[in-house]
């Protein structure tokens, strides 16, 4: 057999062993191959549809989902950082002051704890699933890996206890109040659970 390109980690068969009359991808063309293994907005696929939607609601809240590069270099306040390190740079804005920092508002003490080191969007993506990870077991919600908690949301969807598990990570999520677990600006359950529901 002629084999072109792995995708998923399994190879694809040139198009001329398919049979007649079938559709194929020209495996070729690396940005079709990319298209397959990316999301519309050019993010890696790595988790499952419910767990992106979750980081997508994520990003939602803490104000970075619809920032240049997906939000990925997008310092609290707004500013857009460059270089791949965290910029480790105290921004403020009104009473607040942090230097958040990625799509989900990294802390650099946080992102440290996670190994630190180049913050591209698959490592942003991946350091966020561990701490949500980390969050829901505190709580007493026991996932212990990516599959563990695509179930979970496939189940649950974006419940109020998730949501108030997260809280403590993430200060625009509410807690079981609706507040803010840190009396910052909050997004409510019902907004969450809709832009979460949008993006399955």
């Amino acid at each position: 057999m002629k084999f072109r390109k792995l995708l998923f980690g399994l190879p694809l068969m040139a198009a001329s062993l398919l049979p007649h009359g079938h559709h194929h991808v020209d495996v070729q063309d690396d940005a079709v191959v990319h298209k397959l293994t990316h999301g519309e907005d050019g993010r890696k696929n790595q988790f499952g549809p419910a767990t992106m939607a979750l980081l997508d609601t994520i990003a939602f809240a803490e104000g970075t989902a619809y920032r240049p590069n997906n939000g990925y270099n997008t310092q609290f306040t707004g500013r857009q950082f460059s270089g791949v390190n965290h910029p480790r740079q105290i921004l403020g804005s009104g009473r607040y002051r942090s230097d958040a920092a990625g799509r989900y508002q990294f802390l650099s003490t946080t992102w440290d704890s996670l190994g630190g080191g180049a913050m591209t969007p698959d490592r942003q993506d991946k350091g966020a699933v561990r701490l949500i990870l980390k969050r829901l077991n505190q709580v007493g919600i026991r996932v212990n890996n990516a599959n563990d908690l695509e179930y979970l949301l496939k189940k649950e969807g974006l419940s109020k206890r998730i949501l108030a598990a997260l809280a403590p990570e993430w200060a625009s999520l509410p807690t079981v109040w609706g507040a803010s677990y840190y009396g910052q600006p909050v997004k409510s359950h019902a907004v969450l659970q809709n832009h979460f529901k949008t993006r399955l």
